[in-house]
């Protein structure tokens, strides 16, 4: 997990465990400034919800080469 500090954008490269699914307290080596950092378990959360409200079909997203996905066949 990469965290930056919102107060002076410093990134720290951390361990997902470190942080831990419900996130912790953190403080920022350069500048002091502390904060909550948002945990694994929320970053989630927030990715489900953000599918779930989203009205487009995967169908219909194309590859970097523009191309369009081609249809998979269903198993049997």
């Amino acid at each position: 997990m990469i965290l930056t500090c919102p107060s002076c954008s410093a990134s720290y490269n951390v361990p997902n465990e470190a942080i831990g699914p419900d996130g912790r307290q953190v403080r920022c080596k350069k500048c002091k400034h502390e904060w909550f950092q948002e945990g694994g378990k929320k970053a989630l959360e927030d990715l489900i919800n953000l599918i779930q409200s989203t009205d487009i079909d995967v169908d219909d997203i194309a590859f970097d080469d523009g191309k369009k996905k081609p249809k998979l066949a269903k198993p049997e």
